[in-house]
């Protein structure tokens, strides 16, 4: 096959004879093992009465008004000569024979065999040894080089190639062989707009994805999925990590005493009531009302203010010897004259700790 000399978006003048061949060897038609050979390929030991069997062959260039197809057998030393030729296309009865070839499309056409053999009398497993191929022949003028469509492969080079402008593809675009595509299989993927992409249903996969809906595994997910998907649907954040599938966390949290950082409320209060004897001997008595969270002490204190006499402590109450105090909701009496300490604020209502956020749903891919 002559060369060619490849120039973007621009037609190639040459005469050009692209050898086409189909590598199945089952005895019975093939209409996908597309391949070039300039060596050709084995003929196979055919053997199906009344039958016409069909090796298709595609080419890589558009059809247009100067081609022309050549059907060529070789008996195995380099010379080829006319199939049609050599084996004719025999109907006896319902008996077929030899060899014709049919044009299917603008890039395919089937090689056909007769499967009584390649004449009457003869059987295919006689030539074995013998090698055909298809000469798709074009006698100068410009090759078609325009792009690949839906229904032809157009050229396509098998070398590093960078395509410049938009590209659509109607079926999914693989990497290397591999069927998982630029999006790997397992890969969870944000959606933030149906509106262009309908959703998959639930129990069900669209173009390889399904719901992260905590459903089972769709039927036609691939078997190395088990159990149940992730449940992204419940407003939980994706998370690094060294493993998959683990998940932790809440939405609102709800502070405890032990949530606090350690300190004491240090509080000194001091009520006197004073009051006087008249009379002989008349002195004063300063009547006091502690409360001292630091040092654990609440009660009433009588300071007598009467020359030489001693001081008195009266209903001192030690509250504690921890050393914090809980005075909430403290109630108490002393001399007739009652004690209330409340100190007791805060709801303990739970709060939002998520920064902002942007809803969207989450896919898998599954096949």
């Amino acid at each position: 096959m002559a060369k060619l000399s490849e120039r973007a978006g621009v037609g190639i003048a040459q005469e050009i004879a692209e050898p086409l061949v189909n590598t199945s060897t089952s005895i019975t038609s093939d209409t996908t093992a597309f391949s070039r050979s300039d060596a050709g390929v084995s003929i196979v030991a055919i053997s199906s009465p009344n039958a016409i069997i069909a090796k298709r062959v595609q080419s890589d260039y558009l059809a247009t008004n100067k081609e022309s197809y050549n059907l060529l057998v070789s008996p195995g030393n380099n010379v080829w000569i006319d199939a049609q030729a050599r084996f004719p296309f025999i109907t006896s009865a319902t008996a077929k024979y030899g060899m014709r070839i049919t044009v299917i499309s603008a890039t395919q056409v089937d090689v056909e065999f007769g499967g009584d053999g390649p004449s009457a009398g003869e059987t295919w497993s006689s030539y074995t040894s013998w090698k055909w191929k298809l000469l798709k022949h074009r006698d100068g003028g410009t090759i078609n080089t325009g792009e690949a469509s839906a229904t032809r492969s157009g050229l396509v080079s098998t070398g590093a190639q960078t395509l410049a402008g938009d590209k659509t593809f109607s079926g999914n675009v693989n990497v290397a062989g591999t069927g998982k595509g630029i999006v790997p299989v397992g890969a969870v993927i944000a959606i933030a707009n149906s509106a262009a992409w309908s959703l998959p249903g639930a129990n069900a996969i669209k173009d390889g994805y399904a719901l992260c809906n905590g459903q089972a595994f769709p039927s036609g997910s691939n078997p190395a999925f088990t159990g149940t998907m992730p449940n992204l649907s419940d407003e939980r954040f994706l998370q690094g990590s060294t493993s998959s599938g683990t998940t932790g966390g809440a939405n609102t949290v709800t502070l405890a005493i032990a949530n606090l950082p350690a300190h004491n409320h240090g509080m000194s209060h001091t009520h006197s009531i004073n009051h006087d004897h008249t009379g002989s001997g008349s002195h004063a008595h300063n009547l006091d009302f502690l409360a001292n969270v630091g040092s654990n002490w609440l009660g009433w204190l009588v300071n007598d203010n009467e020359p030489n006499r001693n001081h008195a402590v009266q209903n001192i109450t030690r509250v504690s010897t921890a050393s914090n105090v809980d005075l909430d909701n403290f109630t108490g009496t002393s001399g007739g004259s009652s004690i209330s300490v409340t100190d007791n604020t805060g709801s303990g209502t739970a709060f939002d700790i998520r920064p902002k956020y942007f809803n969207v749903v989450y896919v898998m891919r599954v096949s």
